[in-house]
């Protein structure tokens, strides 16, 4: 399963304020950040459009400090030097999460659905139906207590 991770729509671009190595966890900004989601985890490009540019899995944010998980998606732990620009994006991962699981069918678990209510919404029939009803009473017509 996909992990959700978090995106906002007014996170304003920042820029490293102290040199990271490339195996570093935390990145320190140079401005508090603008706008960048409140939950984690969500995703920063470090050295944004650039030859050096790397994803990053922010896990923790404590004033200008993020904690981070490097080489998000593919990419590879860079050095980033002061100055490099820091952007919030959506990456590939984020697509592709979200096509696999518009694939998904309902019978394959999407959304928690397990058991008789799987079988019945993959394949609807009358008998699947009466599997997923467990409070009727009677015969016939479904009567509900």
């Amino acid at each position: 399963m996909a992990t959700r991770r978090y995106y906002s729509a007014i996170a304003v671009d920042n820029t490293i304020g102290s040199a990271i190595s490339n195996t570093a966890t935390t990145v320190t900004l140079n401005t508090s950040p603008v706008g960048y989601p409140s939950t984690f985890p969500f995703i920063l490009a470090l050295d944004y459009n650039s030859a050096s540019e790397e994803l990053v899995q922010v896990t923790n944010v404590s004033g200008t400090t993020l904690t981070i998980t490097r080489g998000f998606n593919g990419t590879t732990g860079q050095a980033h030097a002061v100055g490099a620009v820091v952007r919030h994006v959506i990456t590939a991962q984020d697509l592709t999460d979200a096509t696999a699981h518009y694939g998904t069918s309902l019978t394959a678990g999407a959304h928690g659905v397990t058991g008789a209510l799987a079988t019945f919404l993959g394949t609807p029939s009358s008998a699947n139906l009466a599997a997923v009803i467990t409070d009727e009473t009677g015969t016939g017509p479904i009567t509900f207590s």
